[in-house]
């Protein structure tokens, strides 16, 4: 039987994922490609992931800066960032042999110079207390296997690449969006060693970057396994986040367990993607059932929730966002807004420091309970329901 966390504070914890990724580039670039014969470009929302500009993340900080918890410290995202996109042109000069990258403090590759400023506009929501970065990986791809299959010359990767794009998923069967998967079919992690040489050189970039270590990290589509637990915690991760699933790995670690290195993984347990419908309803009632069982809620969500540059998904997202948050503040007046390395720190030590100073305990204990051991979110809305009929 599983253990089941509780704390004594209702906290709430944004915990986003894909900042600082290249997606599809621009408007023409996508109707280029659509002319081209993808006839399922556009079926899907990721197909539009672009990549967040200065305004969508003006935008994002209007909302967070008009809400405050019991401290009065306004909501805050631990934003997981991308630290590298592909040099195009000097990878194309290979001949598709050699892997060049540009860091978020080297600005962005060819025809995404028009994106330079961002770097400064993260920093400006860090000094505001508005986001809060995190580790999320050197590129979120297997390179290699990209490389490998342009110079085998396949045509969706090699239209891609003259748009200065990396792929894009629906345009093809075999997807690489993995930092740490050598393959899937069947299902091989890299080395240890190819492993370290990634971590450590997008360690150094995100250090480079924001003029600190990360101690927070989420794993490219959360694939990860014990090698790279054992590089994090060399290169100074301490919290490790994640859905409520690891691929090609069993079982799935549950909110403040630790690992054999005293790392502690942070779950999600909401899903809050809010371009998807009733994201707002179904989030506020995940919160509430966290809450009344005595857990925080950790509310996934991902970059492209606030992008505008291909489809505006924008406007509606911060729409709910903003309703979210509205209605967390009116129902419980006592809620807190941390970051990840905030809760891991309650979770490790019993305290965390607040951003305007101020030392916040929070008692934690476990006991052992059946009914949550198997409380996952895509399952959520039927346990949900069986539970409020209990109360």
């Amino acid at each position: 039987m599983n253990s089941t966390l509780y704390l004594d504070k209702k906290i709430v914890v944004f915990d986003s994922d894909d900042w600082g990724m290249l997606g599809m580039r621009d408007p023409g670039s996508f109707e280029r490609l659509k002319a081209k014969g993808y006839s399922q470009l556009g079926q899907s929302n990721w197909d539009y992931y672009s990549l967040e500009t200065k305004e969508d993340l003006e935008a994002l900080y209007s909302v967070l800066s008009k809400h405050g918890d019991a401290y009065g410290l306004p909501p805050i995202f631990t934003c997981n960032f991308i630290v590298a996109n592909p040099d195009f042109e000097k990878i194309i000069n290979t001949g598709f042999k050699e892997f060049h990258t540009m860091d978020l403090s080297q600005g962005f590759p060819g025809l995404w110079q028009n994106r330079d400023k961002l770097l400064n506009m993260y920093k400006a929501g860090i000094d505001r207390g508005l986001i809060y970065p995190g580790y999320h990986g050197l590129c979120h791809f297997n390179y290699e296997a990209w490389l490998a299959a342009l110079r085998k010359g396949e045509p969706d990767l090699l239209d891609c690449i003259k748009e200065h794009i990396r792929y894009i998923p629906s345009m093809r069967d075999r997807d690489f969006s993995y930092d740490y998967i050598a393959d899937t079919d069947p299902f091989v992690f890299l080395s240890l060693k190819e492993q370290e040489e990634r971590i450590k050189n997008g360690i150094s970039t995100f250090k480079k970057m924001f003029g600190l270590l990360p101690v927070v990290t989420t794993a490219p589509k959360c694939a990860w396994n014990s090698d790279t637990e054992r590089i994090w915690h060399k290169y100074g991760i301490k919290y490790i986040g994640a859905g409520n699933r690891r691929l090609g790995m069993v079982p799935d670690n549950r909110l403040g367990e630790r690992n054999q290195w005293d790392m502690i993984y942070l779950t999600r347990n909401v899903n809050f993607e809010p371009v998807r419908k009733n994201a707002c309803q179904d989030a506020i009632i995940e919160i509430d059932f966290l809450f009344k069982a005595q857990q925080p809620a950790i509310l996934e969500t991902h970059s492209i929730n606030f992008h505008s540059s291909i489809k505006n998904f924008r406007k509606k997202s911060l729409e709910s966002l903003d309703q979210l948050l509205y209605l967390i503040e009116t129902k419980y007046p006592d809620v807190v807004y941390l970051t990840c390395q905030q809760l891991g720190e309650i979770l490790e030590q019993g305290f965390c420091y607040l951003r305007n100073g101020e030392c916040m305990d929070a008692r934690t204990h476990r006991i052992n309970l059946p009914y949550l051991a198997k409380f996952h979110f895509n399952k959520k809305k039927a346990a949900l329901k069986r539970y409020f009929k209990t109360r």
